[in-house]
């Protein structure tokens, strides 16, 4: 076994899964200046610890073994295309909901501002009147004792 290629196959499909070197060497309980060894080619994974690579990486032990290049994972590729989608499904949907959302805000300003103006217009066309009455109504009020404090 050519310790530089299985090294090179090793730190390829680290990177694949997105694990860092200490992160690998967490799950194989190694220390990362071992993955690292491996990685360069200084030397190779214990045969017993094989099997535990091979799971961590995702792949048979034939993969990481073999001299030859082993077949694309197509699953993973697959899953990352499918992360890509989610991504974007989600982003999508978060901007027709925003524009949904401000779409109602406008046209609930729109009424709301529409049934003030409907409402109040009687009052603002009439302003001096409305003003007069107003003021009738609060001199009769203190003319009649109404709103007067008792000492």
């Amino acid at each position: 076994m050519n310790a530089h290629i299985i090294g090179k196959r090793i730190a390829k499909l680290r990177k694949m899964r997105n694990l860092t070197q200490q992160q690998l060497a967490d799950e194989l309980s190694v220390s990362n200046k071992t993955i690292s060894k491996w990685e360069t080619g200084g030397g190779l994974p214990d045969t017993a610890i094989i099997p535990s690579l091979a799971f961590a990486l995702d792949v048979n032990v034939e993969d990481i073994i073999s001299e030859h290049e082993p077949p694309v994972n197509r699953n993973a590729f697959v899953c990352k295309l499918r992360a890509c989608l989610i991504t974007r499904k989600a982003k999508v949907t978060a901007i027709v909901l925003s524009a949904v959302l401000i779409f109602a805000f406008a046209v609930c300003n729109v009424l709301w501002f529409r049934y003030v103006e409907i409402a109040f217009t009687p009052f603002l066309e009439n302003k001096a009147l409305a003003d007069t009455d107003l003021r009738k109504a609060v001199g009769s009020a203190m003319n009649t004792g109404i709103g007067k404090t008792a000492m």
